[in-house]
């Protein structure tokens, strides 16, 4: 998963999904003995090629429709020891890839996506409860059952009881704004 919001016009922003297909290693490493394709990089490599799970229409020149290459990114961090003067400053450089190579999310951050495999957990988790609301979010994400896979057991009363107090009090009040938007517009 991506983890900043990069190239948004390619459908590479934050929280894009993919699966890595490609490392485009540095000409140093590729010119190493890469004996049983094995190679022990010395180098960062040049870019990692993501495949989208959602890819954007038009490919990028020199990759496969909905291939992305991830490139490093490079911050620079400035120290200065306590007590001391400025000229003793030493500044760090880190190379980071904005990816994550596995990742969760909650059912809040799941509403509106597709996704083609799910793991959900609707279990009792240790403080406070699973309502229904995030039961039928996380259950409703995959693109069907054989997609679906539960981390643990759950309680299948939380499908079979009554609606959530809370659900419903929400619900009427927004059916109470609609009317009376409805009764302010059409009068």
């Amino acid at each position: 998963m991506v983890t900043f919001r990069h190239k948004t016009e390619k459908s590479l922003s934050k929280g894009a999904s993919g699966v890595i297909k490609h490392i485009i290693i540095s000409d140093k490493d590729a010119a190493t003995d890469q004996t049983h394709g094995i190679v022990e990089l010395q180098d960062l490599p040049k870019a990692i090629i993501l495949k989208l799970d959602h890819p954007p229409q038009n490919a990028i020149a020199g990759f496969q429709l909905g291939e992305i290459p991830v490139v490093t990114h490079t911050h620079h961090l400035r120290i200065q020891p306590f007590r001391t003067d400025k000229s003793s400053s030493v500044t760090l450089t880190r190379h980071q890839y904005a990816l994550v190579p596995a990742f969760a999310f909650t059912d809040y951050k799941a509403q509106g996506q597709t996704l083609n495999h799910v793991v959900i957990d609707i279990g009792q988790p240790a403080r406070g409860h699973i309502s229904q609301f995030n039961g039928y979010v996380a259950i409703s994400r995959g693109t069907g059952p054989e997609n679906l896979h539960f981390l643990r057991d759950f309680d299948a009363r939380l499908f079979k009881s009554g609606t959530d107090e809370d659900l419903a009090a929400e619900d009427a009040r927004l059916e109470a704004l609609n009317q009376q938007t409805t009764e302010r517009f059409e009068a």
